[in-house]
């Protein structure tokens, strides 16, 4: 996760690597398209889930979250991400739309 610093409505909230696409895109087109998610390898299941829709006053999300499995000393990744264990994950501000998210998949 990592703290969001630009100056939006998630600002000092916690989010996941965000991949922002104008409609529905299948994983395997996202992968290459995007240099982060092409530099590691997936490990085990990767688990999709259905659209989260998140209304705010100005414009309506539909999300998606994608669950992989990475190995905790992955090197390449971003410096401003860190891993966290659930019970941290518990005390880090976040959005409705992640903590929904981690609520229904019962992280938390």
């Amino acid at each position: 996760m990592k703290k969001r610093d630009g100056k939006d409505i998630w600002h000092g909230l916690y989010d996941f690597y965000l991949v922002e696409t104008d409609r529905a895109t299948k994983l395997e087109k996202l992968i290459q398209q995007n240099a982060f998610l092409k530099s590691f390898e997936i490990k085990g299941d990767v688990k999709i889930t259905g659209t989260y829709k998140h209304i705010l006053s100005h414009q309506v999300i539909h999300s998606t979250f994608i669950t992989v499995e990475v190995d905790r000393d992955f090197k390449e990744m971003d410096k401003n991400f860190r891993f966290y264990p659930p019970k941290k994950i518990v005390e880090l501000p976040k959005s409705v739309l992640v903590s929904r998210f981690l609520s229904d998949e019962f992280i938390l």
